[in-house]
């Protein structure tokens, strides 16, 4: 049996900074996707990560995370009728911006995952003899091995990202994690194929305890490899007397089985702590030890407080943390935000945001994005409904406030004043560790400076307008052609010189048959569907990654 056990060759795609090796793919679909590796120097030879395309540039970034209103042009919208007014509003809530946390995010989820997979090693079967089978897409099949974590490597580290509930962090990993494939296939000696799960996010069941948890593991391991008839989730469904002891094994082989390289919970707050050594989250996060795949927390302020609480040990096997909330003290960068929702209007006539009615907007809102489109949103509905149209000012943004959101303001008076308790008491915890302390803090400046750079270039809103307008040409000739296959070709050619060019310019015909052309010259993949095994003359046969040594990053 010869040592290599995957063959493949390096793709010529994702190493100019701009569009990754999967760049031509919907990577929002469920179901799996052809590996395509491109050569990594200090990882040469690690198929899981050399199937990874790598983090996106600032402006990257800044392209992603930015989404307007759909064809919003505001002459036409004063004349449509008021239904389709209101519906416009509506898609108020698909608004995006470039937050500080977006650029957090893009390395830090990157770093987590090559150091995962850096301290594993594949357990195989040598003699062919044995077959481990899995179901993808409801169909059968089978591998010969097994990602385990390597007995003396530390632990991964993950990430942490905590903040007030609404304030974009959902979004922020819904952004990041478009830019990978969630499931990779891998071909290796005689037609066995080699999952990979690069992630999952994890949805905490309201007012539940851990067992709720483990199915919901299921269920997202169950959509990312396309199962619409449940498997792993039903393998997890502890019901009323399960062991769960017994289902933290089979989390285990699953992550091992499916080389899962991150899980990540989200809303951590609804989970129920109350519990016993078995039912904790110290439990589960042991995992982490035994495979190292890199665990994600998400959730609020009294989450955090609940799972670090007096435990350093779980703060560091979480790793560095992310506040998502931070920027909702950064005064000038809500200044950028409020300016730039304001071009979204349904008003009589165009409304230019005064300083004291973007001060109104800050009291009410605490800066929370969320619950700024939410009080925007109000504020438009409330004038199209209204018999004698008010002035928009700072009043009519507290008199809304007052109806539809009442008591507000005390409410995030109380935030404000918890906050700044549990900022006290974090400083108290930490300060043995005040070098970490001023390196999260110049991190949290340049991300916050990118964030307030992107807002307030002129070329960005531009390219946010020219987006839209190029996937409605494409989509009008190619409906089958997808909105976010489009958008990534788009932002492919705004970021090469040509492109920046046409768009200075305003030609935007022939970004359009630019675009387009770029779609039609991209490789096509077959998504779900098992390809035959590569050609065994391959230039680039990657030497035995399961006898390699690899050193812990």
């Amino acid at each position: 049996m010869p040592n290599d056990y995957i063959r493949y060759e390096y793709c010529d795609t994702g190493t100019n900074g701009v569009a990754n090796q999967y760049s031509d793919l919907d990577l929002t679909e469920y179901g799996g996707v052809e590996a395509r590796y491109v050569k990594r120097d200090s990882d040469e030879g690690n198929p899981f990560i050399e199937a990874l395309p790598c983090p996106r540039s600032r402006e990257e970034v800044s392209l992603a995370g930015s989404k307007g209103v759909p064809g919003f042009v505001y002459e036409i919208e004063k004349k449509k009728h008021s239904l389709n007014q209101l519906l416009g509003i509506m898609l108020l809530r698909r608004v995006r911006f470039p937050l500080p946390m977006n650029y957090e995010l893009e390395n830090a989820v990157y770093i987590a995952l090559v150091n995962s997979y850096r301290v594993r090693r594949m357990l195989r079967d040598k003699n062919g003899d044995i077959r481990l089978p899995y179901e993808s897409g409801n169909v059968s099949h089978c591998s010969d091995g097994l990602l385990v974590g390597k007995d003396a490597a530390a632990a991964n580290a993950g990430i942490t990202m905590i903040g007030y509930s609404g304030c974009g962090k959902s979004s922020a990993l819904e952004t990041v994690f478009a830019n990978y494939p969630q499931y990779i296939i891998h071909r290796g000696e005689g037609m066995t194929t080699y999952p990979q799960i690069v992630y999952l996010v994890v949805q905490c069941p309201p007012h539940s305890n851990f067992r709720g948890l483990f199915k919901n593991i299921g269920v997202a391991i169950d959509r990312a490899l396309g199962n619409v008839k449940p498997v792993y989730a039903k393998e997890l469904d502890a019901g009323k007397s399960g062991n769960l002891a017994r289902f933290t094994d089979k989390v285990r082989e699953l992550i091992e089985q499916f080389a899962i390289g991150m899980i990540v919970f989200d809303e951590i707050q609804h989970l129920n702590f109350d519990s016993t050594l078995e039912n904790s989250f110290e439990s589960i996060l042991e995992l982490t030890n035994q495979t190292k795949v890199a665990f994600g927390v998400v959730g609020t302020e009294d989450a955090y407080d609940k799972i670090f609480a007096d435990n350093l040990r779980q703060a560091r096997r979480l790793g560095a943390e992310i506040h998502a909330d931070r920027y909702c003290k950064n005064k000038d960068l809500f200044c950028h935000i409020v300016r730039n929702l304001f071009k979204y209007q349904w008003f009589d006539t165009i409304v230019e945001p005064t300083q004291e009615l973007i001060d109104a907007l800050y009291a009410c809102t605490h800066g929370i994005i969320d619950q700024l489109i939410g009080l925007y949103s109000f504020m438009n509905i409330d004038y199209l409904n209204a018999q004698e149209k008010p002035d928009v000012d700072a009043d009519f943004v507290k008199k809304t406030a007052n109806r539809h959101y009442p008591g507000i303001l005390k409410l995030l008076d109380r935030i404000d004043s918890v906050e700044a308790e549990q900022e006290r008491a974090e400083l108290i915890k930490r300060a043995n560790v005040e070098l970490e302390q001023a390196v999260e803090a110049a991190r949290q400046k340049e991300a916050e400076t990118a964030s307030a750079e992107a807002l307030t270039d002129i070329s960005l809103d531009r390219a946010i307008e020219i987006k839209q307008e190029v996937v409605k040409r494409i989509r009008g000739v190619d409906a089958a052609r997808s909105e976010t296959v489009i958008e990534k070709a788009c932002d492919q050619v705004l970021l090469s010189p040509e492109g920046k060019a046409l768009a200075a310019a305003g030609e935007t015909t022939k970004l359009t048959q630019l675009v387009f052309k770029t779609l039609k010259t991209r490789k096509t993949s077959s998504g779900n569907q098992e390809k035959k095994k590569p050609d065994a003359s391959s230039p680039t046969v990657i030497r035995s990654f399961l006898e390699k040594s690899t050193t812990a990053g």
